[in-house]
């Protein structure tokens, strides 16, 4: 499918400007992430997907289990990511999206996939970016948003623990302790 969606892009040219993207994107050869790198084409990917399809292997063959989700392939080519959660499918919780980016599902889970993708982890920093950034990228929005700099929207929150100082395993719980939107206090 993602071979078909390149074609299309392709022939429609000024992929860059007009910020085509694909969503899931989940099983990519190396010829398909060339030719979304060199169509400029950004991705909405769903790192949880790592966890709770638990049986990918199963279905694209242990030879073919190195296609998927790429995340760290797809980054280290250029490629434009955002991650996301898919919720209601996959958990609302974005410490559960970054745990499962960070991990791939291998280190508690016990993961099938990450025998064969280990090499896929993103770091905890790299997973803030494509969270943050990286999102506000795919929305057009990354001039406003994504950053906490001046100029940009004051859309952030205070969380409990330190995700670059705790283990890959206590990301998922990190709790949210104040949400702010605007600069303005909204939660609790």
């Amino acid at each position: 499918m993602v071979e078909v969606i390149l074609d299309i892009y392709g022939k429609l040219g000024n992929a860059q400007v007009l910020r085509h993207r694909i969503e899931h994107a989940s099983v990519l050869r190396e010829d398909l992430i060339k030719r979304i790198r060199e169509l400029g084409i950004a991705l909405a990917v769903q790192p949880h997907f790592v966890i709770t399809d638990w049986w990918v292997v199963n279905r694209v063959g242990a030879d073919r289990a190195r296609y998927v989700y790429p995340f760290k392939t797809l980054i280290d080519n250029g490629v434009m990511l955002g991650f996301s959660t898919d919720a209601p499918v996959e958990p609302l919780n974005p410490w559960e999206t970054v745990y499962a980016a960070v991990t791939r599902g291998g280190c508690y889970e016990g993961i099938e996939l990450c025998k064969y993708t280990e090499n896929e982890r993103v770091s905890v920093a790299g997973s803030l970016h494509y969270y943050t950034y990286g999102s506000a990228y795919l929305l057009r929005e990354e001039n406003e948003l994504g950053r906490l700099e001046p100029g940009y929207l004051a859309d952030f929150i205070i969380i409990d623990k330190d995700p670059l100082s705790i283990s890959d395993k206590e990301l998922r719980n990190i709790k949210i302790i104040e949400t702010y939107v605007g600069g303005q206090r909204v939660h609790p």
